[in-house]
């Protein structure tokens, strides 16, 4: 494989949500950016951490609310978790 040489006024190694944000903000600022990283640009974080947990973490909320909610008197029949069909739902998060 051949060798690669780019000029840049800076260079970002991650682009987790420091990462692209400093980037981003260097080019703003009239940087000539690099941004490298060995996976999805958002790191971590987005692509499988924080947002598809927040994901999960809202239907659960939702789940128990609809539980609570007997209590006023709208009450729902037959509320169940489909925890297939929730890892799915997640995984198409995942890969957006």
């Amino acid at each position: 494989m051949g060798e690669l040489e780019r000029e840049a006024d800076v260079l970002v190694i991650g682009a987790g949500p420091g990462g692209y944000v400093c980037a981003l903000r260097a080019a703003q600022l009239g940087k000539k950016v690099i941004l490298i990283d060995r996976g999805r640009l958002g790191g971590v974080c987005l692509n499988e951490g924080c947002i598809p947990s927040k994901a999960l973490i809202q239907v659960s909320k939702i789940f128990h609310e609809t539980k609570e909610l007997g209590e006023t008197g709208l009450a729902f029949e037959g509320v169940r978790v489909d925890f297939k069909k929730l890892i799915n739902w997640k995984e198409k998060i995942d890969a957006q």
